[in-house]
């Protein structure tokens, strides 16, 4: 079981994480020297269109560690998930105390199989929810 502590400050990626490269833009066109500067526009290139791209996560929060790993039996036992959910610490800003950090279970479901309103009845049963993404 792989865990991740997130502190305050730090954010939590969960997400497609899909977005343009963005850069300085060297490639054809470089004439070397001090700066880059273009000499001539790139030629246009034809792309394909993507498949789509499925990358469906739940977010299960509970109130502590023990919740969070008898979550994720039950998880495995209730509704068959395949991969195994990554329990996240998450710290809440401004408490020192680590007792006070909820824990994350993040479930990826690619093929959409699970069911929200499913997963947000089995967070309830540990005084949990699911967030939306």
């Amino acid at each position: 079981m792989r865990v991740i502590a997130v502190g305050p400050g730090i954010g939590l990626g969960i997400g497609p994480g899909i977005g343009p490269g963005i850069g300085p833009g060297i490639g054809p066109g470089w004439a070397g020297g001090s700066s880059p500067r273009r000499t001539c526009a790139p030629a246009p290139v034809d792309v394909p269109e993507n498949g789509r791209v499925s990358d469906v996560r739940h977010v299960l929060v509970l109130p502590d560690r023990d919740a969070a790993e008898d979550a994720v039996e039950a998880l495995e036992e209730r509704f068959g998930v395949r991969e195994e959910p990554q329990l996240v610490r998450d710290a809440l800003a401004g408490e020192d105390d680590a007792e006070d950090a909820q824990w994350l279970v993040v479930l990826r479901d690619e093929e959409g199989r699970l069911d929200a309103a499913e997963l947000d009845a089995f967070a309830a049963e540990w005084d949990g929810w699911r967030e939306e993404p």
